[in-house]
């Protein structure tokens, strides 16, 4: 039943949306490495140019939302210390701070009532 109502409700998005999340999702990486082949540019140095290309990646995917939005922002954590740019313990602290999770608290707390799953009545 709650499957049934939950699909009936369904918003349905446009067709050129699952294109642009598709372009995203293919170009988006393609920059990537097209940059990570290309010695750096605009005097930068290297690592640099590694996170110029890191953020370039981010953001077609976060424009397109080609992937989930949680999943986009974990890239950093993996990929900088894979392209040599820092070491993962230096970049974890930044994912444990306690006002991201402030912020997250903040985010996550109003999705039972945006989907309807939980409303006033059901209290």
């Amino acid at each position: 039943m709650l499957a049934e109502s939950f699909f009936l409700c369904e918003n349905t998005k446009p067709s050129f949306m699952d294109l642009s999340k598709k372009i995203g999702l293919f170009l988006s990486p393609a920059l990537f490495l097209l940059m990570l082949a290309l010695p750096p540019q605009f005097g930068l140095k290297t690592d640099a140019w590694h996170v110029l290309a890191l953020a370039i990646l981010m953001l077609g995917w976060w424009v397109t939302e080609a992937l989930p939005l949680p999943v986009t922002s974990m890239l950093p954590l993996v990929l900088l210390p894979l392209l040599g740019v820092s070491e993962a313990k230096k970049v974890a602290p930044f994912y444990g701070d306690p006002i991201v999770f402030l912020f997250l608290g903040g985010f996550c707390w109003p999705w039972p009532w945006k989907n309807g799953t939980c409303t006033a009545a059901s209290h």
